[in-house]
């Protein structure tokens, strides 16, 4: 519980991971900062659909469940989103040619 205003950001998982290139959020509240008052609740919202080429992956034949989860996490908005400069790759991706036989 909260004694002033909370702001936050919703972010999404869903299970089991597989799935998740198949589920698709049309309208979500996660899509935008919410604001609550002090002893405030709120109804969010999410209209989703999942793409019925998930029926096609071999890895899912058995799935019988999705599970979408929220959390949400504090927004500070004096703080900037992301830095205006280009980022950087530090990842060096391995030459595997000689461990595949290449």
């Amino acid at each position: 519980k909260f004694d002033r205003p909370f702001t936050g950001r919703a972010t999404f998982n869903v299970q089991p991971e597989l799935a998740g290139p198949y589920f698709n959020k049309v309208e979500c509240f996660c899509f935008t900062d919410t604001t609550l008052k002090p002893g405030e609740s709120l109804d969010m919202p999410v209209v989703f659909y999942v793409d019925p080429d998930i029926v096609d992956v071999p890895e899912l034949k058995d799935l019988k469940t999705i599970t979408l989860s929220y959390t949400m996490f504090p927004v500070d908005k004096n703080k900037p989103v992301a830095s205006s400069a280009p980022a950087q790759s530090t990842n060096k991706v391995p030459n595997t040619e000689a461990s595949l036989g290449g």
